[in-house]
């Protein structure tokens, strides 16, 4: 999303266009002189108090659409409040569980490097001094060789301790069962990744 200070958003705004983005840690809709609160960042679930700017920005982009439906600023700031408190609203994708030894298990799909990325950079955020990453990995079998170089590099700069690959029935996609799992670990091995720290797992 452009900051406050931003000369597009700054332009745009000069043309009498519309914008979204965040003020003094809130969601706002701007129009020429005029501003909209939508919702304090922090009490969004999906933005983890602000520490996934990636998804600050999906509830900006959300808050945008919403408004050239036409829904109203009530139902979008419910929302913005809400989605993401439930595990059944977004199962899977931003999902942290705690396990009974304190170990937390944060779920997504990273399904390329930029998501990767963020991920990476929020689960470090939320980890205690100390403390450290294992990555449990797996990808659909329609993934180039290129694809899987970027998600590998993304997973080595990450510095798991251990990284675990798997797949899935699911999403074999015209592939023979184990060549995914061949392939991560090749493409994490070319990343740096230390061999012994490539686990395999028949199963997730």
């Amino acid at each position: 999303f452009a900051s406050d200070k931003s000369p597009v958003l700054t332009a745009r705004l000069a043309k009498g266009h519309t914008a979204f983005t965040v003020r003094r840690g809130f969601f706002v809709r701007l129009r020429r002189s005029k501003e909209t609160r939508l919702g304090r960042v922090a009490d969004a679930p999906l933005t983890f108090r602000g520490a996934a700017p990636h998804n600050v920005e999906n509830c900006l982009a959300a808050a945008a659409l919403a408004w050239s439906l036409r829904l109203p600023d009530r139902a979008v700031s419910t929302a913005l409040r809400t989605f993401g408190r439930a595990p059944s609203d977004n199962p899977g994708r931003g999902e942290i569980v705690t396990l009974r030894n304190r170990v937390r298990l944060f779920l997504d799909f990273g399904h390329n490097a930029d998501g990767l990325r963020a991920l990476f950079a929020l689960a470090r955020s939320l980890l205690p001094p100390g403390a450290a990453i294992v990555c449990v990995h797996t990808q659909p079998g329609d993934r180039t060789a290129v694809d899987l170089a970027a998600l590998a590099h993304e997973i080595a700069l990450a510095a798991p301790r251990t990284i675990t690959v798997w797949e899935s029935e699911e999403y074999l996609r015209g592939k023979k069962r184990g060549e995914i799992t061949r392939a991560l670990a090749r493409a994490l091995a070319r990343a740096g990744v230390p061999r012994s720290a490539i686990l395999a797992a028949t199963s997730e």
